[in-house]
């Protein structure tokens, strides 16, 4: 998105929405964060509206249930035999209570970043 356009974006967030102060994450565009903070309402998933059970994960634009998080994620413990750890240390953890003790990754991360590394290995010449 253009700056301009982005700069629209951040100037309506700090006029309308309580939480401007925060600025969006890292490589969020001013739209997308507008959009988690005040627009979406449901589970991306199952479409539960109960506030309490929701969640915004910002390391993937995404607002969720846990319950249907954990069926679309793969924790560390099923994917370590599976995926070379260097490709594991690649994938975005999704972030969650530290109680919890247990790595999980999106599915479809983990499906986009092997992707992109057979589609690299690939072209690789190891000669």
């Amino acid at each position: 998105m253009s700056n301009t356009t982005q700069e629209i974006w951040k100037t309506s967030r700090e006029l309308y929405i309580n939480h401007r102060s925060f600025p969006p994450p890292d490589e969020m565009f001013e739209q997308n964060y507008c959009w988690l903070l005040v627009l979406v309402d449901e589970c991306k998933f199952c479409g539960e509206r109960e506030r309490f059970n929701l969640n915004i994960h910002w390391e993937f634009q995404l607002f969720c249930c846990w319950d249907r998080l954990k069926q679309h994620s793969i924790s560390y413990d099923e994917l370590k035999d599976k995926v070379p750890e260097i490709l594991i240390l690649c994938l975005i953890q999704i972030q969650q209570p530290a109680v919890l003790k247990i790595r999980r990754y999106l599915v479809t991360n983990v499906f986009s970043t092997l992707a992109q590394f057979y589609k690299i290995e690939g072209n690789l010449d190891i000669n």
